[in-house]
């Protein structure tokens, strides 16, 4: 089963930067689907709309239409008329072309204070774009979408590339866009000195997380960058409502004295990046948005078909949210998905030979529990390398299997069976990199230590996260319905409770800055063309529950289901891939109720049948 690599070298990423959960990590967000007066196809059917999917008019000087709501505000105008110029990228990446958008700060006061967006395009491959462009968010929230077009030729096919123009954006206060910034430059130089500095030490959990990708707790999603040292104290040792008030103000204020425009705090909800959208489809001549959005990224698209629902073009939302539940319910259910996979997994190596535990599921549980909370005084040795592995770091890399296809946990087996019976996590780490890299996806395991681009990188896309999650959801309760919810989530999922996920409304109401956000409430894109909804059954980050609910809400929501452990499915399931490309190019929806079937198991070349 050892399956080994140059160990900590760091695997070719081929997976999506997704979203709003790989534990903070994570894992993996189209011009009208019909004519103008062409009627759209049934949702509910798999008729093929035979009309080009787009109506691009490129130079159109036309202006949104007064009856969309917050089209017709004074002084949009001049921003939906302005020219992109396309140029070559600074990154040097050939064949594609890069630009910068201007869009309010405050969509209320347009004629006041101006941002600026970062797009990336991969032109058609046709040179003609007959669909016009194809908007890509990755999801987050805090996912680069101009880092994500590289891989659009991974999950595309050659007809949709020669269709559209494939565009991916930075949201405001993400990445090359007018970023929220929320640290020094001598933070980022301190934490770098303060790393290497326990590295010569060795042995030190915080090396193992930097090198690993892990944080030093298991953050919103599974492997969340770190933040500027003083600030990971705080919230490290924030174990209550009271202390994780605090730590969400100091979050906020770092912020607010650190980016080049502050008051961007108040302007990163959603609904606002939704209008970025529309400002960006009529900019590029496009009657209709056509888009693809994962994770995170399905709540952008969700929330802009609502809005702006006439012009909805060819729109995929893959790995989808729900809208209508709170905020602490969907950190809840995420937990739930994590302690559910790891009893899953218990249940299931009782039964096979080399497993280390023994006796019933709970008992099973109780020992691994026994285990892994000695590591925080006596940390797992890997071999070769400067640091031991930690509880949390233990079930990190457990959750990097679990979450997977059950084919692949014999993989967690075998690395928990010499770091139980031999105290040696060396075969863990290795059999991790293997599995992450057999998924197509990152281990998130490095060499070294990271560079400070990497790190100012990192920061700016876990405070980004904190900047529209906070931003999109009311300042609800207080410190005693917060208390008591963790308690409740400490009970109840014992593993993988986290007190980041536990008090996030308190975090939240600490950080501030969502005196506008929205209740909680269905969507439904009332008069849309129709929007093909992805849900993953065994979804780790956005459980396919979320996915149901989304495709029930909206008016012309069209459910596909895909028999997998993925949290994206474009380019990771053939049948759900090709059902996305087809919809792009063709129009055709899925059948109602298809489900798409598991992918064949990935297997090294050495074990290859």
């Amino acid at each position: 089963m050892r399956h080994r690599h140059s160990r900590l070298s760091r695997l070719a990423s081929g997976a999506l930067a997704l979203g709003l959960a790989l534990p903070l990590a994570t894992f993996l967000p189209l011009s009208s689907a019909s004519a103008a007066g062409d009627p759209a196809p049934d949702p509910g059917s798999s008729a093929t709309d035979s009309a080009a999917p787009g109506t691009s008019s490129s130079g159109s000087d036309s202006a949104p239409s007064p009856a969309t709501p917050g089209a017709a505000s004074p002084g949009l105008q001049r921003f939906y008329d302005q020219g992109l110029a396309w140029v070559g990228c600074e990154d040097g990446s050939e064949g594609y072309e890069c630009a910068t958008l201007t869009v309010p700060l405050d969509y209320d006061q347009p004629d006041e204070q101006t941002i600026t967006l970062a797009l990336k395009r991969l032109p058609a491959s046709d040179g003609d774009a007959e669909g016009g462009s194809l908007f890509l968010n990755p999801g987050g929230p805090g996912g680069s979408g101009v880092d994500l077009v590289p891989a659009a030729s991974t999950f595309f096919t050659p007809e949709t590339l020669s269709t559209y123009d494939v565009i991916g954006f930075d949201p405001r206060g993400v990445g090359s866009s007018t970023p929220l910034t929320c640290w020094s430059q001598e933070d980022v130089a301190a934490y770098l000195e303060d790393l290497r500095a326990r590295e010569q030490e060795g042995n030190d959990p915080a090396v193992a997380a930097a090198l690993l990708g892990l944080s030093s707790e298991e953050d919103l999603e599974a492997s969340s960058p770190a933040g500027p040292m003083e600030l990971m104290t705080m919230r490290s040792q924030a174990d209550s409502a009271e202390a994780m008030v605090a730590v969400g103000q100091e979050y906020a204020s770092a912020c607010e004295t650190y980016s080049e425009v502050p008051e961007i705090l108040d302007h990163m909800d959603t609904v606002t990046v939704t209008r970025d959208m529309d400002v960006m489809r009529q900019v590029v001549g496009d009657q209709k948005l056509n888009y693809l959005g994962i994770s995170y990224g399905t709540y952008l698209g969700a929330f802009y078909a609502d809005l702006f629902p006439d012009r909805v073009g060819r729109t995929v939302l893959d790995s989808a949210m729900d809208p209508s539940i709170t905020r602490s319910q969907v950190h809840a259910d995420n937990v739930a998905h994590y302690e559910y996979t790891l009893r899953t997994y218990v249940e299931s190596c009782l039964g096979e030979q080399g497993c280390p535990l023994s006796g019933t599921t709970q008992e099973a549980l109780d020992q691994l529990d026994t285990f892994l909370t000695g590591l925080d005084a006596d940390p797992l040795p890997v071999d070769d390398q400067p640091f031991g592995l930690d509880r949390e770091q233990m079930l990190n890399l457990i959750l990097r299997i679990t979450t997977q296809n059950q084919g692949y946990w014999p993989y967690l087996t075998e690395g928990l069976a010499q770091a139980m019976n031999e105290r040696n996590g060396t075969t863990l780490v290795d059999n991790v990199m293997t599995v992450s890299s057999l998924v197509g996806g990152d281990s998130g395991v490095q060499e070294q230590l990271p560079t400070p681009e990497q790190v100012a990188q990192d920061w700016n896309s876990n405070f980004a996260f904190y900047g529209v999650h906070c931003s999109d959801y009311p300042d609800t309760g207080d410190e005693a319905t917060w208390d008591a919810h963790a308690a409740d989530l400490k009970e109840s999922y014992p593993f993988f409770y986290n007190d980041t996920r536990a008090y996030i409304d308190a975090f939240c109401h600490g950080w501030g800055h969502a005196e506008d956000a929205r209740d909680p409430a269905p969507l439904s894109a009332s008069g849309s063309d129709p929007i093909l909804v992805v849900g993953v059954y065994d979804d780790s980050q956005t459980p396919y529950p979320w996915s149901v609910a989304l495709a029930d809400q909206l008016e012309a929501g069209h459910l596909l289901s895909v028999n997998e452990a993925l949290h994206g499915s474009v380019g990771r399931n053939t049948c759900s891939t090709q059902a996305i490309n087809t919809f792009l190019t063709e129009g055709t929806l899925p059948q109602e109720g298809q489900v798409c079937p598991t992918d064949p198991l990935a297997m090294p070349e050495d074990q290859a049948a």
